[in-house]
This record gives C-alpha cells, sequence and structure tokens, in this order.
C-alpha cells in the first residue's frame, strides 16, 4: 500500500461526500489497499482465521493466533512474557470469588482437589447433590479421601476429617455442634437392612503395630474458666417418633460379636478405665432405671459367668461394707455354699502357734493332747463351724483380744472330740459358741 495522499482539507460546511478532494482520495485509498496489513500500519499481519480464534501478541510487533479447544477449558495466563494458553486443570493463586451457583464436576468420576491452605467459606452453605435413583447392587457413596504416600518422620497427627466450629463473644446457644450427620430414608417399600447415622471404619491395612485403635473417638477439653454441668462424650438422644412407625428393640450402645476364633485375644463389650474425680461419686456404669414389668437396671441374659472384683451391696445404693452386703430380705432358691476345709491337724500349745483357721467350715482329723486351733479375725454376723474329729480334745483359741463366751480373753474353748461348735462374732471381741448334741 503506497502513493496514498494526505486526507484532503475542506471546509466544514460542505458535504464530504460531494467534494471533489474527497472522491478522489476515496478512490485512492481503495484502488491501493491489497494483501494483508501489518501490525505497523494497524493490521494483524494474519489472513486466515478460523471460528472461536483469539488473537495474542506472541512476541513484540507480531501478533498470533490462539486456536479454539474442546468444551471445559479456561485461557490460563503463562506470566509476563509468556503466552496464554487453555487449560483444563487450571492453577490460580489468589482468591476466588464466585457468586450464584457453581457446579463442580460432573455424573462422571471427576475429582476436586483443593491443596494445602485455607478455604474460607460463608456462615450458611449448603452441598447438594442429586443423582437421581439409587444404584442397584452397588455401593455409592460421598468420599473425603486423604492418601499420604509416605512419611517425613517424627510424629504425624493424620485426620481424614477435620470439622471446628467456634462460637465467640457472648453467646446463649441452643446448640453447638463441631459436626452433626442426618440421613434421610424415604423408602416407601422393601426393607432397609442397616441404617447408621455414623459409622465409623479403621481400615489398618499396615505391617507395622499399632497401640490403640478406635473406630469412633470422642474426648471433650476445657481449656477455660467456664464449668459444664454435665459432660457426655457419647449421649444417645430421646427418639423423635413424629409418625406411626415404632420400634421394636431401641439401644443406646450395641456391641455386636467383637471375637473371633483365632485373631481376637481379649474382646470387651464394655471397657471403663480406672477414673479419678475430686467429688464422691465415681461409677463405671450407672442406671436410673425405676421398676416396671421387664424393667431392669441390669440384664444379663447369657450364660456366661459374672464377677465382681470388690464388694457388692444388693437392696440400696449405701456403699457395702463386706464382700456381699443385702439390705433387705434375701431369698436363695438353691443351696448356700460356704468355704470347707478338712484334714487339718491341730497344733501349738499356745494361741500364737495354734493352727489358723480360715474358711468357715472347718474339720480336724489329727489332734494330738493339748493342741489346739485358732478362729480367723471377725466382724459381726461372721461364724466359723470347728469339728473336732481327732483322738484328743482340741483348745479352740479366739483371735488375739477376743473372747469366747464367758470366758477371758485369749482363753480357748475345750472341744471334745466328735463334738462340733459354731462360734457366732456377736462383734468382733465377742464370740458365742453353741455345740452339737
Amino acid at each position: 500500500m503506497s502513493n496514498i495522499q494526505s486526507v484532503p482539507a475542506i471546509p466544514i460546511r460542505d458535504d464530504p461526500l460531494q467534494n471533489a478532494q474527497w472522491k478522489n482520495w476515496f478512490l485512492q485509498l481503495t484502488r491501493n489497499v491489497n494483501g494483508t496489513w501489518g501490525v505497523a500500519n494497524g493490521g494483524t499481519g494474519i489472513n486466515i482465521y478460523v471460528i472461536g480464534d483469539l488473537i495474542y501478541a506472541s512476541a513484540t510487533q507480531i501478533l498470533s493466533r490462539l486456536a479454539d479447544v474442546a468444551t471445559k477449558q479456561v485461557l490460563v495466563s503463562g506470566g509476563v512474557g509468556v503466552a496464554p494458553a487453555w487449560s483444563a486443570s487450571p492453577t490460580l493463586s489468589g482468591n476466588l470469588s464466585v457468586e450464584g451457583n457453581t457446579t463442580l464436576g460432573d455424573a462422571s468420576a471427576d475429582t476436586l482437589t483443593i491443596n494445602a491452605g485455607t478455604w474460607t467459606y460463608g456462615s450458611n452453605w449448603t452441598a447438594t447433590r442429586a443423582v437421581g435413583a439409587a444404584p442397584a447392587g452397588a455401593t455409592f457413596f460421598q468420599q473425603l479421601n486423604t492418601t499420604f504416600s509416605g512419611d517425613a518422620g517424627g510424629t504425624t497427627d493424620g485426620r481424614s476429617l477435620l470439622v471446628a466450629n467456634t462460637i465467640s463473644g457472648s453467646n446463649s446457644a441452643i446448640r453447638a455442634r463441631a459436626m452433626q450427620f442426618a440421613c434421610t430414608i424415604l423408602a416407601t417399600a422393601g426393607t432397609v437392612t442397616n441404617a447408621d447415622g455414623i459409622s465409623g471404619a479403621l481400615n489398618l491395612n499396615n505391617a507395622a503395630s499399632v497401640t490403640n485403635a478406635a473406630a469412633v473417638s470422642g474426648q471433650i477439653t476445657i481449656t477455660s474458666t467456664g464449668n459444664v454441668s454435665t459432660g457426655f462424650v457419647f449421649s444417645a438422644q430421646a427418639p423423635s417418633l413424629t409418625s406411626t412407625g415404632a420400634f421394636t428393640t431401641l439401644a443406646g450402645f450395641r456391641a455386636a460379636n467383637l471375637g473371633h476364633a483365632t485373631l481376637v485375644t481379649n474382646a470387651l463389650g464394655f471397657d471403663a478405665a480406672n477414673m479419678t474425680v475430686s467429688g464422691t461419686l465415681t461409677a463405671s456404669f450407672r442406671s436410673a432405671q425405676n421398676t416396671g414389668t421387664g424393667a431392669w437396671g441390669f440384664l444379663h441374659t447369657g450364660t456366661a459367668n459374672n464377677a465382681f472384683n470388690g464388694d457388692v451391696r444388693i437392696g440400696s445404693s449405701i456403699a457395702p461394707t463386706v464382700a456381699l452386703d443385702v439390705t433387705g430380705t434375701a431369698l436363695i432358691s438353691g443351696q448356700v455354699r460356704v468355704s470347707s476345709t478338712t484334714g487339718i491337724s491341730a497344733a501349738g500349745t499356745v494361741q500364737g502357734n495354734a493352727t489358723a483357721l480360715t474358711t468357715v467350715c472347718n474339720g480336724i482329723t489329727t489332734a494330738a493332747a493339748g493342741s489346739g486351733v485358732r478362729l480367723r479375725a471377725g466382724s459381726t454376723g461372721e461364724w466359723q463351724t470347728v469339728y473336732n474329729g481327732g483322738a484328743n480334745a482340741v483348745n479352740v483359741y479366739p483371735p488375739s483380744g477376743a473372747n469366747i463366751n464367758q470366758l477371758a480373753a485369749n482363753v480357748p474353748h475345750i472341744l471334745a472330740t466328735n463334738t462340733a461348735c459354731q462360734f457366732s462374732f456377736f462383734s468382733s471381741t465377742l464370740i458365742i459358741g453353741i455345740l452339737s448334741n
């Protein structure tokens, strides 16, 4: 393009299209335009375009064409001095603000990755997914996965999901919840075998040893001066029944069969460690169940033995004073068995070296002349029975400091051969002996 004269000047009152000089200038412009205009002349230097092309500066005074690509890609800056490019997986720096409804991914197995940092969201937000009919015979879930390919050494605190709500200021909150799960079942027919509000699963697929493993673990931490009236690490709330559906059995806590024939050494359905408090009540298990038809404070329907390592009281909540302390009337349908020892040899000649009797029923078979036995120390209501089947009379001594019948302290009762005597403790120092016929 050359030899184009400068734009002619015409009086402002004249019509340019009727001025001869302007007509001649336009004709020259048309006759001298051919080929591709370069950037220096205000053009692009490009003579071929297709739908979707974008023009960008690929170098100084050079424009290039960026071809269109498949859908679901965005234009990403390559940095200062670098050409932009389309990307289906862009990396953004800084803050991204999105208003209105936003869809991430589609029906396929797309992945949303959030790297280390802080994800800030509003006070109220809802994540909703509508997928249509549940797939038949398949497992479907919304899942948060954290995968560590290795370790950097030291102690690691790994958590698949951490949800923390902070409420500050002066608040009177009806409920403050770190996390709430709700599963709503709207099935109109069929049977739902298991419905879990929260289901915890711990997969131990490792060769290293694990000291403590808990599928669900709870802890309450107080770091300030506010008091808690009652703290429940795990709490079973009363059911909310708003229809005609009813429970056949409702359990606040249930332990399934935790055992295994070869791989589980010990199984504990409920395990409470030793607890230390500053008050007067420490109970590993407490029931406030009142009497009624079919009402039990504790009900054991299995056939396993029961062991209580400690004193037991039945009939009141007052602390027991002996191994089995019964308040009220005890009805025993079977036989009452007490400890018994036979084949005892009387020994010694004084209280200190006489044979000590340790059981309730005691049978002497060997009795040298002048030998003796000694009752154990007892409390009010206890007793010991002694039978002398030996060849000589036996001196039955009380425990140190006690009296038998009208005898002085520490003086023995002489038990004839082939004779029994029941020694009942009216107190720890007064013992009454009742002889057999």
